[in-house]
């Protein structure tokens, strides 16, 4: 190779606190023994895996990436449709500039990656659930894959079972690996996420996320055992435990600025609150009705001022892209107040309480556990401990593994 190999994990909401168990796992713990670790990884807002993996790659805030939220905002339409494919990201990232310098790259259910190839030389895409309900997982893969690695998913396939976890994880960590051993590409992207739905179904630390930590480990081994020469194991983003869901869209169509249907459809809206996690997005439809600005706005301070509406915080879009790096097409930024995650529904209750453990995310980033970064390899010191980075600092390191750039703000973990 002309440059070293560097292989990326991203561990779904993998938190500082979690280290503690990997600690006494046989693969993550010797990566912590044998590296350098960023303690708290600042991530992007809001706190998503799709606008966090977008910034990853570009080491851009999602002003930039123009990716920010996971799923795009369609009042009218019947299915979600994600923020997913590389041509959505709308600055250069990682996997463009190696390219452009002659190296190979992979990349394997890493999010904002789909349809990628020939950028992208070993390509295996993040699908989602209503694209599977579409077409089926086979038929979507072998269109979406780049057609050097069909054979090698269509040998892996067994493994999963839908989207179910942590199969879909194996099977992507199987399918990296054996790119890894037959190809040897210089970039390796790759993105176990059953961290993450452990949390979400069972709450911030349960048993089911000490077991999803177990099956990750064994992921790690599997990609070490690959032979990657340098590796950067990273948690995209936090969580916080949530106790209940808030429909906002429910108080809006209250106010009369949403017409629906007795299904659920939208007849018409004249202001949409696009869910986010524990944040939302508030979409006027004219961005330039002063008046109508206003009146939502006023709703929105008074329902924050009753206390229990689920708002902690709200911002213009001017002023979250000055605070925050975040920039969209939306009108207001609606921060939660920390226990609570807004849900889309129209027609359910406004406030609807959780009866078992869960947890979530799109929260201000500053806020509750923060993800680490660890490092290992020739092109790494060993042993050193930073208390501070951001993601948006992974994309300048991983360029100067890769024998471009100084490595930007974490270059002091370079040798």
């Amino acid at each position: 190779m002309d440059c070293p190999q560097l292989l990326i994990i991203s561990i779904d909401a993998l938190l500082h606190a979690d280290l503690a168990d990997c600690s006494r796992l046989p693969h993550i713990a010797s990566i912590i023994a044998e590296g350098s670790m960023v303690e708290s990884m600042h991530s992007i807002y809001p706190s998503l895996t799709h606008p966090a993996h977008a910034s990853i790659i570009s080491g851009r805030p999602p002003s930039q990436t123009g990716v920010w939220s996971n799923t795009h905002f369609r009042p009218f339409a019947k299915s979600v449709r994600w923020f997913n494919r590389l041509a959505e990201v709308r600055c250069p990232t990682i996997l463009h500039q190696a390219k452009e310098r002659g190296l190979s790259t992979a990349a394997c259910r890493w999010p904002l990656t789909a349809e990628g190839w020939p950028t992208i030389d070993y390509l295996v895409p993040e699908v989602t659930g209503d694209e599977i309900e579409h077409s089926g997982m086979e038929c979507l893969l072998k269109a979406s894959c780049s057609p050097s690695v069909w054979p090698l998913v269509a040998e892996h396939m067994h493994l999963l079972d839908g989207k179910r976890q942590p199969n879909e994880d194996y099977f992507s960590t199987a399918l990296a690996a054996a790119i890894i051993e037959r190809h040897r590409p210089n970039l390796v992207l790759t993105h176990p996420a059953c961290v993450d739905s452990a949390r979400h179904h069972t709450g911030l630390f349960s048993e089911a996320v000490d077991q999803a930590l177990v099956h990750v480990d064994a992921m790690v081994g599997q990609l070490i055992a690959s032979g990657p020469t340098n590796i950067i194991i990273l948690g995209d983003h936090g969580h916080l435990p949530v106790d209940r869901a808030i429909a906002l869209n429910v108080r809006l169509r209250d106010a009369g600025l949403i017409t629906a249907a007795e299904d659920g459809s939208i007849l018409s809206f004249d202001a949409w609150a696009h869910a986010n996690g524990l944040s939302a997005h508030l979409y006027l439809a004219d961005r330039a009705d002063y008046a109508l600005h206003r009146k939502v706005e006023l709703l929105l301070r008074g329902w924050m001022e009753e206390g229990d509406s689920g708002i902690g915080a709200f911002f213009t879009t001017a002023l979250a892209k000055q605070r925050y790096g975040l920039d969209g097409p939306f009108s207001f930024v609606i921060e939660g107040d920390g226990h609570s995650e807004f849900v889309d529904d129209v027609l359910a209750v406004a406030v609807r309480p959780y009866k078992s453990p869960r947890s979530g995310h799109g929260h201000l980033p500053s806020l509750g556990h923060q993800p680490p970064l660890l490092c290992v390899g020739p092109a790494f010191k060993s042993q050193i401990r930073l208390s501070r980075g951001s993601i948006l600092d992974v994309a300048p390191l991983a360029a100067a593994v890769l024998g471009f750039g100084d490595g930007g703000p974490l270059g002091t973990l370079l040798r």
